[in-house]
């Protein structure tokens, strides 16, 4: 199946996953729990939590952000 035709919960999974496997030591993500449902979102605040890189998060869900547990931020 070509990945236009998934939608947009599982475009970004696929997009989380690959950008996981490739062991970066810095993400930059935009909104990443956008389009996701409750699970995916658990699952993904816990592997952001143990990510042994540097993380650059952009969202506006406070809670997000807290759950992950960002040693910095900035609120604008």
């Amino acid at each position: 199946m070509p990945i236009s035709r998934l939608s947009g919960g599982e475009q970004t999974r696929l997009a989380l996953c690959a950008a996981f496997m490739k062991r970066d030591h810095f993400l930059l993500l935009d909104e990443p729990d956008n389009h996701l449902d409750l699970d995916s979102r658990e699952l993904l605040k816990n592997v952001l939590r143990d990510y042994p890189g540097t993380l650059m998060v952009v969202s506006h869900d406070e809670a997000f952000i807290e759950a992950v547990g960002v040693g910095q931020y900035l609120q604008l």
